[in-house]
């Protein structure tokens, strides 16, 4: 057993590395030539790019593969995508995707008898981004149009996402809102000139986007993890918006904060 300071890692790495072609678009099934004889493949990408399975054709059992990211963007591997042929997936630690960062890498291996290409890396810690925590504050007469949180654009943030792979929502609700009132995150990477809810929803009512917050209850409460849009993962400006309040209402928050993982 050969151990490289994330794991175990259950077979040798083998061949000459090879470098395939640029990658320019999502890819399911990626079978680049020469794959199961070599022990490194070198990727490079056109921006960021998922690929949702790697051809197990000729693999053997404990086989070892590395992945090293040669370009410039994050290269995100797909948790368990059906887009892929079943014996071609991912199966990645926390049972989530995992982004490779530009010179950066990963090493898998083949497993058969569960038909999977197992991660040996360690998922990342979590990042909190406080978007508010100075005390009790009052969204005054929160309206039904969406609408940034508080009515101002003072409570944005920085956030690098270049690395994660899922994000949710916490806010802690000192008095609640009226009942369809929303919350959920947004991001921008233009400098605030286009905005798009985190999970990729266009902007607009928050409607059914990802990592939202119901303000019909007190306390501390947190949306379930949901997956980042592809354009997110960069450094992008981070703020919250809410819809369907009724006028009237004025919802009061402790602190609010975006989590990434």
């Amino acid at each position: 057993m050969i151990s490289h300071g994330v794991g175990p890692i259950l077979g040798a790495l083998r061949g000459a590395p090879i470098t395939p072609a640029q990658i320019v678009a999502d890819t399911n099934n990626y079978a680049p030539t020469g794959l199961s004889a070599t022990g490194l493949v070198r990727l490079d990408t056109d921006a960021l790019r998922t690929i949702t399975g790697l051809s197990a054709t000729g693999v053997v059992d404990g086989q070892a593969i590395a992945i090293a990211n040669v370009g410039a963007f994050p290269i995100r591997l797909a948790d368990e995508s059906a887009s892929s042929t079943a014996a071609n997936r991912f199966t990645c630690p926390g049972d989530r995707g995992y982004v490779i960062p530009a010179d950066d890498g990963v090493r898998l291996i083949y497993d058969t008898t569960s038909t999977r290409w197992r991660l040996t890396a360690r998922q990342r810690a979590s990042t909190t981004f406080v978007m508010y925590a100075a005390g009790t504050a009052t969204w005054t007469n929160m309206p039904a149009a969406a609408t940034e949180w508080f009515g101002v654009t003072t409570r944005r943030c920085e956030g690098d996402l270049l690395s994660a792979d899922q994000f949710r929502l916490t806010l802690e609700i000192s008095v609640a809102g009226a009942a369809g009132a929303l919350i959920a995150p947004q991001y921008s990477v233009n400098a605030g000139a286009t905005w798009l809810y985190l999970d990729g929803t266009a902007d607009g009512a928050v409607g059914a986007a990802g990592g939202q917050v119901v303000l019909t209850s007190t306390g501390r409460i947190t949306s379930a993890w949901a997956t980042l849009d592809g354009p997110s993962r960069a450094v992008a400006i981070l703020r919250l918006k809410g819809s369907g309040g009724d006028g009237v209402a004025d919802p009061g928050f402790f602190r609010g904060t975006i989590e990434v993982r």
